[in-house]
């Protein structure tokens, strides 16, 4: 009777030994497929975030690209201005005169749709 009780006791703490190790296995494998999952979510993350930046950072693009051709169109038209405020005024220097009453004055009028 106690060869049966002390080797139900061995068998139990043998058992619970092996048992232990699979356990300690497992637990280890487990944690580092916790610690993978993690990795992967945060790379997936990351991922996310900077598909985000770039489309921003093309809307912001686009943006300036877009004003910058206003811009530009804006300064072409000031440009043609310029050159047509020239011309107006290569016409006008022979008729200037600082004197009020000089009897050479002329009214001149200018065509500004050229």
């Amino acid at each position: 009777m106690t060869e049966t009780i002390i080797t139900a006791i061995i068998t139990a703490l043998c058992t619970g030994g092996l048992t232990w190790l699979f356990t300690l296995r497992y637990t280890r494998k487990q944690a580092e497929a916790d610690a993978m999952k993690s990795v992967q979510e945060v790379y997936q993350e990351l991922i996310e975030d900077m598909k985000n930046d770039r489309k921003e950072l093309k809307q912001r693009i686009d943006d300036v690209e877009s004003q910058y051709r206003e811009l530009q169109q804006k300064c072409n038209e000031m440009e043609k201005d310029i050159r047509q405020n020239a011309r107006v005024m290569d016409i006008m220097k022979p008729f200037l005169c600082g004197v009020k009453n000089c009897l050479n004055r002329k009214s001149i009028t200018f065509d500004t749709n050229n």
